[in-house]
């Protein structure tokens, strides 16, 4: 899948997902068995060649399934090195889309598609990330699932410029929104999202602005999640920028460069960081002519 599942936590799939394959496998080893032995076979050994046939099938091809599944993950893996380098490109979006649409479930259908809306947005192509968003059936998703979609569906909208539309995205769909957001104990991805996104939409608040900040420098705490990390740090350097902490904005630039996997990051933490070096450069010139004033 698009957002590399981890083999090791779908390994009951795997071994559901072999069993009837390795019942057929057995039952066809125990035939071979039964013609070399002359058609005869005592029931006794029959039980035992029977469950050690199943048994080693199970193994044979839950190993199989695994094996296929890590290098369909290395070639995802090694197509979004590509992208991360040389940019996106229709080609690559036409290969993601084309996988989606061969998955049977609809929950691993609803997951790849929310990510890949993400994915259009980094790339800038909002129109194809919000049609991609609008084509699915929320009504089939799971309460959890649909957090993920409107918390994503409000990003697009932010990020794309349609302030007014994630806001309302988000209001109409609070609820849920702010059932995931609240866990217990340890947060999750989808908790840290939603508050990253609540922040979003309502950092323009000047009179709030203070208490904001101390909220997203929480959230970049409570999460390990790359993505959460660099959104934070970006929004924390544009912030530091705009009160003048040069010192601060390079450290959150530095921490974004750190942690971001994106191309389209790439580009803007790129731009940040050229900010700040003409910002340095202004303040040294500054520095150099009050210092000449004062010898005169």
């Amino acid at each position: 899948m698009l957002y590399y599942r981890k083999s090791l936590g779908y390994s009951m799939k795997y071994i559901l997902r072999s069993i009837p394959i390795a019942v057929l496998l057995g039952f066809v080893a125990l035939a071979v068995r039964w013609l070399v032995g002359g058609m005869y076979m005592p029931l006794i050994d029959l039980g035992y060649y029977a469950i050690s046939y199943l048994c080693l099938a199970e193994i044979i091809v839950t190993l199989v399934l695994i094996i296929l599944e890590l290098r369909y993950i290395k070639k995802q893996k090694r197509m979004m090195r590509d992208v991360y380098v040389n940019g996106y490109t229709d080609e690559y979006f036409e290969k993601c889309k084309k996988t989606i649409s061969k998955y049977r479930s609809y929950k691993a259908v609803s997951l790849d598609s929310i990510y890949l809306s993400a994915i259009y947005a980094d790339a800038k192509r909002f129109d194809e990330a919000l049609t991609l968003l609008k084509s699915l059936d929320v009504s089939a998703m799971k309460k959890r699932v649909r957090a993920m979609y409107y918390c994503t569906l409000s990003y697009v909208l932010y990020v794309s410029g349609d302030v007014d539309g994630a806001c309302a995205a988000w209001v109409s769909n609070e609820a849920v929104l702010r059932k995931y957001s609240k866990r217990k104990g340890i947060r999750t991805d989808l908790s840290c999202g939603i508050l990253f996104v609540n922040w979003l939409l309502h950092y323009t608040d000047e009179d709030e602005y203070g208490s904001q900040k101390v909220e997203l420098e929480e959230i970049r705490s409570m999460t390990s999640n790359e993505l959460l990390l660099t959104e934070c740090s970006v929004m924390l350097c544009i912030k530091a920028l705009r009160d003048g902490e040069l010192s601060a904005a390079k450290s959150y630039a530095s921490d974004a460069y750190n942690s971001h996997t994106r191309y389209g990051e790439k580009q803007r933490i790129q731009k940040l960081m050229k900010i700040i070096e003409n910002a340095y450069n202004v303040c040294e010139e500054e520095k150099q002519e009050e210092t000449l004033s004062e010898g005169e």
